[in-house]
C-alpha cells in the first residue's frame, strides 16, 4: 500500500495523526478466510518491533478474528429469533459501517476492529502504558483511514487478486 511520493499509506505517523496518540502498534489486514493478508508493526519507545511483537501480534489479530466470527454468529442468531427493532437505530448505522470497536484487551495491549462487506477484516493493535484504551471516535477514523487505502490497492488494475500473496509495504 504505497503512494507516489514513495511514502507508505500505512505509516505509523499517519495513521496516528488519526488516533492523537502514539498508541499505535500495529495494524493487520485479515483475508475472509482469515488469512493473514498484511501486517505492520510498530515500535514503542525501546525500539522499532521485532519478530517476537510480530508473534505477538499475530496472535493477538487471530485471537480477535475468532471474537469477530462469534459477533457475527450472535448477531445472526439475534436477527433470526427477535423482530427488528425501531429504536436501535444507532446501533445499525454502527453495523452497516463494519465498525466493531475494541475486540479485546489483553495486557497492555488493546485490539480493535473493523470488518468490510466482503469480509476482510482490518485491526488496530494499541499500547496502553497508562491502561487507558484510545479515544473510540479516533480509532474509528484510523481504521477507516486504513480500509480507504485498502479498497484503493484491491481496486488498482495492476493488483492481482488470484495469487495468494501478502501486501508488501515499501519499508
Amino acid at each position: 500500500m504505497k503512494s507516489s511520493k514513495d511514502n507508505t499509506y500505512t505509516n505509523k505517523h499517519t495513521i496516528a495523526k488519526k488516533m492523537n496518540n502514539n498508541s499505535l502498534r500495529g495494524v493487520v489486514i485479515v483475508g475472509r478466510n482469515n488469512s493473514q493478508l498484511y501486517q505492520r508493526t510498530f515500535g514503542g519507545a525501546a525500539g522499532d518491533g521485532g519478530s517476537a511483537d510480530d508473534l505477538r501480534y499475530a496472535f493477538l489479530a487471530h485471537t480477535a478474528c475468532d471474537i469477530i466470527d462469534e459477533r457475527a454468529a450472535a448477531a445472526a442468531q439475534r436477527s433470526q429469533n427477535a423482530p427488528p427493532q425501531g429504536t436501535a437505530a444507532a446501533a445499525a448505522a454502527a453495523a452497516a459501517s463494519g465498525y466493531l470497536g475494541l475486540l479485546q484487551s489483553v495486557g497492555d495491549m488493546s485490539v480493535h476492529g473493523l470488518a468490510t462487506a466482503t469480509g476482510v477484516k482490518i485491526l488496530l493493535l494499541c499500547a496502553a502504558a497508562d491502561g487507558s484504551t484510545p479515544k473510540d471516535s479516533d480509532v474509528r477514523a484510523a481504521l477507516e483511514f486504513v480500509h480507504g487505502c485498502y479498497a484503493q490497492l484491491v481496486c488498482s488494475p495492476f493488483h492481482s487478486h488470484d495469487e495468494p500473496q501478502l501486501i508488501r509495504s515499501a519499508r
